[in-house]
């Protein structure tokens, strides 16, 4: 099943990347944020789950060798049934990470994308992306016909954005008693929604002594939407507002896997097998926000004394992925002895993500107020009167390519039926390259009029256009050595302990490289144009190759199994501080 591993080092690379961002520019476009999109389900038990993801394969076990090969079920001679609720929160040890920028993509101003207020100050609520839970059943219906079901699903709800940060007024007053007209109305929604879920069917024929077949049907499909309404109005003596911030957004994918592998006995000790896998998927992401109001206040003792202010920000944002991902896989097992077996597998996986998006915002604000203003240490009274407008928009495309490469060695050894030793290599190269091209635009215009005190009036005139080309590489090479050791302490009763030791490299480069075919600056005083800058065809370039970065750590597992005679396998495991329940997690198996 998908491990908590993999999530680390996702993350870690998202970190990467952010400090490469910190010298060539983001881009906007970005591929739908549709977690598991493309990723086989990969499905791994607790027992399994004592060691890092990457052991899958080195060990014999019922639920994971069939990641590398569904023709493997058919050695399943008994009924099994699987269940835990995913305490882990665990992620796909093959899944691709995504290395885009997604994370801080809304932190570019360089295309001056009009953002409703609450966007700055408060962040979305991140809510359960995971599954819930982790089932599976492999039954043997005849001597040479196997079928298995594996299924997880995500949900989750709450607040889309922070509970109070994003009201952006006073707190409601009473809005009238009885039969009195209404004051004061205040209407605040606030929820998101995901649910997910992604099941696979695996079909196992003996077509012969010396063959077996294995085939594989998996569907994923994910949505998660949120809707942000304050709509708040009130009228008073002296004072008046009116008004309104919606926010929604929607984001869904799936993708559907096939695949298809074969075992040849080529003799009872010796196996060789080879599997190809084909998924194919879409996602999309849309999102709408507007911020307006409109407010009006006089001074109860002097009404020559007032403001009035409006304004309008509004931004649509749509995002759209198409991908598939290919992969294959070889694997060779070895009895050397009934006591010692070798396995090695090797596996090539490759994708193609194609990306394309596009924003439009707009801002349109007015102003009349009067005030005092202070000049020469002397208060006059003066009116400001300005209007403005503001636009923008973006359209993106690209793809990022990936391919990972993963071999592995290792021996087990079982000389007792109580006790199991088991030790290997496995090394891993993953590379990513991205490439996006983005075309924005962008206009703002103001006029200022003060009158009064000191008439005078300004203008203002910014437009250009902008063409943005990205391109990044990213290389990692993993090296991984673990060592474990089952024993039987007493009864039903077995330990698990373990020790790994790995060693990471990567290395990465990003370019950026941006033409302003046109852009435009002017400005005007009291009627005369003072400013007047014109600019065509300006080229910049932007290049980020950072240090190597060479990294190596040391785990330590344990783990408890209880396997009664029934066939009720009980797995329990603990992560980090083995004295905290929190880092605890179960899982059940019965085989009949």
């Amino acid at each position: 099943m998908l491990q908590k591993k993999f999530i680390m080092l996702v993350l870690l690379l998202i970190l990467l990347i952010t400090q490469v961002f910190a010298d060539v520019p983001p881009i906007r476009t970005h591929r739908p944020d549709v977690p598991y999109f493309l990723a086989p389900m990969y499905f791994q038990t607790v027992l399994m789950m004592v060691f890092p993801s990457e052991i899958s394969g080195m060990v014999i076990d019922s639920y994971s060798d069939l990641i590398w090969n569904p023709a493997f079920i058919v050695r399943q001679s008994q009924k099994s049934v699987y269940l835990d609720f995913n305490a882990q929160n665990n992620s796909s040890y093959f899944s691709v990470p995504d290395f885009t920028q997604y994370s801080n993509y809304y932190n570019s101003y360089t295309d001056a994308m009009v953002q409703p207020r609450w966007y700055t100050q408060t962040s979305l609520n991140t809510i359960k992306t995971t599954p819930i839970y982790n089932f599976a059943v492999i039954l043997p219906l005849s001597s040479k016909i196997t079928v298995s079901l594996m299924n997880r699903s995500i949900f989750d709800y709450g607040p889309y954005r922070s509970a109070y940060d994003w009201r952006n007024f006073d707190q409601a007053l009473p809005i009238g008693m009885g039969k009195t007209d209404v004051q004061r109305l205040d209407i605040d929604e606030n929820q998101q929604t995901v649910f997910g879920t992604q099941s696979e069917i695996m079909l196992g024929y003996n077509i012969s002594e010396k063959v077996d077949l294995g085939f594989r049907f998996g569907h994923y499909s994910y949505n998660r939407d949120g809707n942000l309404f304050d709509s708040k109005l009130g009228v008073y003596p002296h004072s008046s507002f009116d008004n309104l911030n919606d926010e929604s957004f929607d984001i869904a994918g799936h993708h559907i896997e096939l695949g298809v592998g074969l075992i040849y006995h080529i003799k009872d000790e010796t196996h060789l097998g080879f599997y190809g896998g084909l998924t194919k998927g879409k996602s999309t992401e849309d999102t709408f926000s507007k911020d307006s109001s409109d407010t009006w206040y006089e001074r109860d003792t002097n009404k020559n004394y007032y403001s009035d202010y409006q304004y309008s920000l509004e931004s649509r944002e749509s995002y759209s992925g198409d991908g598939t991902r290919q992969n294959i896989a070889l694997t060779f097992e070895q009895d050397i002895s009934t006591k010692l077996k070798l396995r090695s597998f090797l596996s090539y996986n490759w994708s193609n993500i194609d990306t394309a998006g596009s924003s439009t915002s707009a801002n349109s604000t007015s102003e009349d107020r009067a005030y005092d203003y202070y000049y020469a240490y002397n208060k006059h009274f003066r009116r400001k009167e300005s209007q403005g407008n503001r636009e923008s928009g973006l359209s993106g495309s690209g793809e990022n390519r990936t391919n990972h490469w993963n071999w592995f060695a290792s021996l087990s050894y079982v000389p007792k039926i109580n006790w199991t030793l088991f030790g290997g290599v496995q090394i891993q190269k993953f590379s990513v390259k991205q490439e996006f091209e983005e075309k924005s635009d962008y206009i703002m215009n103001s006029q200022t009029e003060y009158s009064i005190f000191l008439p005078s009036t300004e203008q203002y005139l910014n437009s250009y256009e902008k063409i943005y080309s990205f391109d990044a590489n990213f290389d990692r090479w993993f090296v991984f050595l673990p060592v474990g050791i089952k024993v039987n302490i007493k009864k039903c009763f077995f330990v698990i302990l373990g020790t790994d030791i790995r060693f990471t490299l990567i290395d990465q480069n990003t370019f950026g490289k941006v033409l302003y075919p046109s852009r435009i600056t002017r400005k005007w005083l009291n009627g005369f144009m003072i400013v007047n800058d014109i600019e065509t065809d300006r080229q910049e370039e932007y290049r980020s190759s950072p240090a190597k970065k060479f990294n190596q750590s040391l785990g330590h597992r344990f783990g408890i199994v209880y396997e009664h005679s029934s066939g009720l396998k009980l797995f329990i495991i603990s992560f980090s501080n083995i004295l905290n329940t929190a880092n605890w997690a179960c899982g059940f198996e019965f085989n009949w």
